[in-house]
């Protein structure tokens, strides 16, 4: 069984990186702590997000800057890395590699809808990802299974999964 792993929201703590950049700017009805994060479509907040987001794109020394979350854990790399992160995928696995995660080759889509098609082609079967919407496209697949990793913005999602983790050890013990 070949397996992929998300980066932002599984390894990296993508959502506090971006609430303290929100915060610089002046953003700040933004929440203070990623657990306070319960969806990624706050409203009132979205174009502000979608600014910032923005503003990061392609900002290696942002991307390079993420903190790691304290429950990812990876001891046996993944086959792939497969990320829809806004910055080029040589940051990413510098990033990986910085923060001590197994090295394997990362590659990086547009979108989560994208993330399907990679799998197909690169005879990955099961994705790690933090995204409902991810997580529903790929199990759209008959042949390609998503698990969902626990995070506060997915919470409600998590009722309609069928396969959920609360931290990378309990993903890799299952499936690496």
């Amino acid at each position: 069984m070949d397996v992929a792993v998300d980066i932002d929201g599984v390894l990296a703590n993508f959502v506090q990186h971006m609430i303290e950049y929100a915060h610089e700017k002046g953003y700040h009805e933004f929440p203070a702590h990623w657990t306070q994060w319960h969806q990624y479509n706050i409203p009132g907040l979205n174009q502000r997000f979608g600014k910032l987001v923005d503003e990061v794109s392609g900002n290696p020394e942002w991307w390079l800057n993420i903190p790691p979350h304290d429950d990812a854990y990876l001891s046996v790399a993944p086959d792939l890395y497969l990320t829809s992160r806004n910055v080029e995928s040589q940051y990413t696995l510098m990033w990986l590699l910085y923060h001590g995660f197994p090295h394997a080759e990362v590659v990086t889509v547009e979108s989560g809808e994208d993330k399907p098609p990679k799998m197909e082609e690169r005879g990955i079967d099961v994705l790690l990802d933090n995204r409902f919407d991810t997580y529903e496209s790929v199990n759209e697949h008959e042949d390609l299974k998503c698990v969902l990793m626990e995070r506060p913005h997915n919470k409600k999602a998590r009722d309609d999964s069928d396969i959920t983790v609360s931290d990378t050890y309990e993903f890799e013990q299952m499936y690496l």
